[in-house]
Formats: C-alpha cells, sequence, structure tokens
C-alpha cells in the first residue's frame, strides 16, 4: 500500500467508525460516507490539499482514492454479513416443500453466496440489496411473518388459501428472505445508472431468462418470486403474496437505523413507516391491505 493509499485509509476509517453512523448497515455507511465526501468537496478540498494529507493531488484523485477506501472496507464488512447471514438466519429446505430440487442446502447456500459477490458488483444492484440484508439480519421478516400466520387475516389468507403455501411458518419466512435477495436481479440487469421503482410483466420475462444464465440452478419459482416483487400490485394484482411481503420489507428497511432510542410519547419507527408507505401505496405499488395489517402488527406490538 503506498503513502497515499494508507493517509486515504487512515482518514476513510475516522469516518468509517464516527458514532453517528451506528446502527447503520456496511452498505448504508457507504452511501452516506460517499454523499458527505461529494457535498462537502468545498470543506474537504483544502484539507486534503494541506502537507498532512495529499499536498501533490488533485481534488478529484484524492475524492476517488477516499471513496475507493471506503468501498472496500464496506466490502469487507459485507462478507462477514452475508456469511453470518447464512449461516444462521437462511435455511433453505422450504425449497424442498415447493420444488423437486436435488441441491443441498449447503450447494444453495454456496450458489447465493456467489451471486451477492456478482450484484454487489454493480452499483444499481449494490444499492438495492442494502434493504434485505437489514430485514433478514435483525429479524423483521421473522417477527412479523409469526403474527401474520398467528393472526390468520388478510395476509395469512394471501398466502395459504391463495398462493396455496403448506409449509411451516420459518418456512415461510425462509421463502420470503430468499425472494428479497434475489429481488436485485433486476437492477443488476438493468441499464447503467438506472432508478428503477417497478417494472411491466415483459421486463420481468426478459429479466428472468437472463437470470436463469446467472443463477443456473435456482429454480424458477425462486427467481420469479424475486423479479416479481418489482411488479406494482395496481398493475398486476394477481402477485404472489410472497412477492408482494419482500417488496414492503426490503423497501421498509433501506433507510432503517438500527438502536435508536424513541422520545416518550412518539410513535414507533414501523408503525410510522407503514403510515407513510399507506399514503404512497400507487406510488410504490403495495398492497394496500396489506401495509393496513402490517401497520396494526407494528402498533399493536410496539414496533
Amino acid at each position: 500500500m503506498s503513502i497515499s493509499e494508507n493517509k486515504a485509509a487512515e482518514f476513510a476509517e475516522r469516518l468509517w467508525n464516527n458514532p453517528s453512523l451506528q446502527g447503520l448497515s456496511p452498505l448504508q455507511k457507504e452511501e452516506q460516507l460517499h454523499t458527505f465526501i461529494q457535498t462537502n468537496a468545498a470543506v474537504l478540498k483544502p484539507t486534503m490539499a494541506s502537507k498532512e494529507f495529499f499536498p501533490d493531488l488533485p481534488w478529484q484523485e484524492v475524492q476517488h482514492l477516499l471513496m475507493n477506501v471506503i468501498t472496500s472496507m464496506a466490502n469487507q464488512d459485507m462478507h462477514t454479513l452475508q456469511e453470518t447471514l447464512l449461516d444462521r438466519f437462511i435455511s433453505f429446505d422450504f425449497i424442498y416443500s415447493i420444488t423437486d430440487s436435488s441441491l443441498s442446502n449447503a450447494e444453495f447456500k454456496k450458489i447465493i453466496s456467489e451471486y451477492l459477490k456478482t450484484i454487489l458488483e454493480k452499483p444499481e444492484s449494490r444499492r438495492e440489496i442494502s434493504g434485505p440484508l437489514i430485514a433478514i439480519s435483525v429479524g423483521v421478516v421473522d417477527r412479523y411473518v409469526s403474527q401474520i400466520i398467528s393472526r390468520q387475516q388478510y395476509v395469512s389468507i394471501v398466502l395459504t388459501k391463495v398462493q396455496h403455501l403448506r409449509i411451516a411458518v420459518k418456512q415461510i419466512a425462509d421463502f420470503i428472505k430468499v425472494t428479497m435477495l434475489l429481488r436485485p436481479l433486476v437492477h443488476y440487469f438493468s441499464p447503467n445508472n438506472s432508478r428503477i421503482q417497478y417494472i411491466t410483466s415483459a421486463y420481468a420475462d426478459k429479466v428472468l431468462q437472463e437470470s436463469r444464465q446467472l443463477l443456473k440452478f435456482m429454480p424458477d419459482i425462486l427467481l420469479e418470486s424475486g423479479i416479481n416483487s418489482l411488479l406494482s400490485f395496481q398493475e398486476y394484482p394477481h402477485i404472489d403474496g410472497i412477492s408482494r411481503l419482500a417488496s414492503i420489507f426490503s423497501q421498509r428497511c433501506r433507510h432503517l437505523k438500527t438502536g435508536i432510542q424513541l422520545d416518550k410519547g412518539a410513535e414507533t419507527s414501523d408503525k410510522s413507516w407503514f403510515s407513510v408507505a399507506r399514503k404512497n401505496y400507487r406510488y410504490f405499488g403495495f398492497d394496500l391491505d396489506m401495509l393496513y395489517e402490517l401497520q396494526n402488527i407494528a402498533s399493536d406490538n410496539g414496533w
């Protein structure tokens, strides 16, 4: 490592360990610090040009160096996070109840692990995997699915009577988690610098064909579930319940910061988010009835 790289690493590490970033995932930290460097260029530029840092480097090169170091730090933490998630928070046993796949749990884990490395290479899909990883790691999916099934209301009916899932609660949660992880396939195969809110069925078919080449041994039912979570429920009301929930949980956790202490009397984080999502359900393509039920669950449990 060069002297410049060492200096950049030291400065980036101070930024990375800033207490204000506690409770953020590696990708959230990366995004915030990249934005910080870009928006505070006028302040940082003279400091970085001082003798202590990079007096002989132009600002654009310094900016590129700092952002690359921060991305490397995020990648290092991401490797640990994804291995933990696949070891502790997801089982692929549910697949044997909905497909005739002969792959083992370990083989599915390896496929997903390699897939995550691949989608992290493209900014569009890298940005979109943040929400799913947070939702899985903090237990959002598990706690809501448990409540959904025990209440036997609208969402449970969609999953068990409409989608005809005859699997255990834990397996339903794992189905949603894998669907969420596969959701960024749409962004991976999208044009560079694109911002996709939701897609058409024709585009979903196109992404499915490309995804089959990338994930040759992943069952179609899982690929379709992930890709279809980017369809708008208003345009495609027959989307399966797993995909609808994957969309909601992914977007709920996109900017989630854990460990925040609420002021007395303040509305809880989940309840507040579902309230806002209900007002904007058409824009996000959400199932409004699902949002109502999830908000009630959040309210009843103080989430």
